[in-house]
């Protein structure tokens, strides 16, 4: 991958800015990926923090505990599918200098970033998951941070 001063490859003409958001975008979709695929596979250890945290599960069985808890395994899906699959396309569109994919990146940021913070502080969740929610969250607040500056907009044609 081209660096953004060396003005070769997909990269040419692209501010640092624009170029660290894009790699940020991308971390942000690994993170949700890795989110979700720890979500599949410690769903037991998720389903043991509702029971451990829900007053109205002590002495109830494991179905009760699935039918109170969150829906965790299809969030996760779908908040894969949706926000990494469109924040994926927006990365694309950013680096090819898109002015749309900008403003819906940043959109899409914003809702990833309250969904971590719901994470941390509303839903029950291992360790693990705080871990994981910090590092969505740090990741998006980057994300914004480097859209929102004036050297990542777009440059007019001319």
């Amino acid at each position: 991958m081209a660096s953004p001063r060396s003005g070769t490859g997909h990269t040419a003409g692209r501010s640092a800015a624009t170029w660290m958001a894009v790699l940020l975008i991308w971390s942000l979709v690994g993170l949700l990926a890795v989110r979700t695929l720890l979500t599949i596979v410690l769903l037991d250890s998720l389903l043991d923090e509702v029971a451990a945290t829900r007053t109205d599960t002590a002495g109830r069985t494991r179905e009760y505990i699935e039918s109170v808890a969150p829906a965790f395994v299809p969030i996760a899906l779908i908040s894969l599918v949706l926000f990494g699959g469109l924040l994926a396309l927006c990365a694309i569109f950013i680096g090819k200098g898109a002015r749309w994919a900008r403003i819906t990146a940043i959109v899409l940021t914003v809702l990833v970033l309250l969904g971590a913070l719901l994470g941390i502080f509303v839903q029950p969740g291992t360790i693990l998951f705080l871990v994981i929610n910090v590092l969505v969250a740090v990741t998006s607040v980057g994300v914004i941070f480097y859209l929102v500056r004036p050297d990542a907009a777009p440059r007019a044609a001319g």
